[in-house]
């Protein structure tokens, strides 16, 4: 049970670089444009014109010119605020998957949230479900915590390793080798590094689970359709992680789950076309570990 919440951590971080990586570049800004200076009027030479008679006559006194206010100077040093990033319009036109509504905010821990220990049918359920694999594969889509919708492929192999693979335009991939998870980044050339034991996905990749037993279940909810239970791995990257694992209600199969990080972002993966019967290439999971010593 404890691997299987670590990559789901790391897999929120994969979720927000695939979302940056497509978003559209900002719009040009459109600066205030510098009025020309006021030139003062040209002053005579006195030795240039000739001093006018005198003239007795007795006269008002003389108007003063009425006061012109003009705009303070620019500051050229002063910030200019950019627009904050959006996401592509590939992203935003996507429908949303099949019998489930990510449109909707990701669900926050559930209202009726109670421990897992006081439904010990249920609990069990879903921890034979989830030992009764070894590999799965299939489709996901993700919403990010920036609204951005990105699709793909995945595949698991217990214990420890993972691939989620992105969809293009999305130049991102998240891979586990049994040790370590790599978020990589071809349009950046980069890869990041972690160990397994730093995200919340290896719930998902641990070789056995007790959900009965295992101090990170904080609860179990139970709903008509769906069951949610609630984990936390407080020793993910940035902070304390919580991963709500959701299955469904007739079969206890895993239909999806939201991770909300240290910082309160949250991302929700939901998986379709589920296989447990083909066994992924060994090389799919396979990390370069001195690319990341190479940067």
């Amino acid at each position: 049970m404890v691997r299987a919440l670590m990559l789901a951590a790391a897999l929120a971080f994969a979720a927000t670089n695939a979302a940056h990586s497509q978003a559209e570049a900002p719009a040009p800004l459109d600066l205030p444009v510098e009025r020309p200076a006021e030139v003062p009027p040209a002053i005579e030479s006195p030795a240039a014109t000739e001093a006018p008679p005198a003239d007795t006559t007795p006269q008002a006194p003389a108007m003063e010119p009425p006061l012109v206010t003009t705009d303070p100077p620019l500051d050229e040093n002063a910030p200019v605020p950019l627009p904050v990033p959006r996401p592509s319009e590939t992203e935003m036109s996507m429908p949303p998957p099949p019998g489930v509504d990510l449109t909707a905010p990701p669900p926050g821990p559930p209202a009726a949230m109670v421990p897992g220990s006081s439904q010990p049918e249920t609990m069990q359920r879903i921890n034979d479900y989830l030992n009764s694999f070894r590999v799965m594969s299939g489709t996901f889509t993700q919403l990010g915590p920036d609204g951005s919708r990105t699709t793909g492929r995945f595949y698991i192999s217990k214990p420890g390793r993972l691939r989620f693979q992105y969809d293009p335009p999305s130049p991102v991939e998240l891979v586990a080798d049994g040790r370590s998870v790599a978020i990589i980044d071809r349009k950046l050339n980069t890869q990041d590094l972690y160990l397994i034991g730093q995200t919340p996905l290896r719930f998902l990749l641990q070789d056995r689970l007790d959900l009965m037993t295992d101090s990170s279940v904080l609860g179990v909810t139970i709903e008509p359709d769906i069951i949610s239970v609630t984990l936390e791995e407080a020793s993910a990257i940035g902070g304390a992680a919580q991963i709500i694992l959701m299955f469904s209600a007739v079969d206890y199969s895993l239909k999806q789950w939201t991770i909300t990080d240290a910082q309160g972002y949250q991302t929700t993966v939901a998986i379709f076309d589920i296989d447990t019967t083909t066994v992924p290439d060994d090389k799919i999971f396979y990390i370069d570990e001195l690319r990341s010593l190479q940067r």
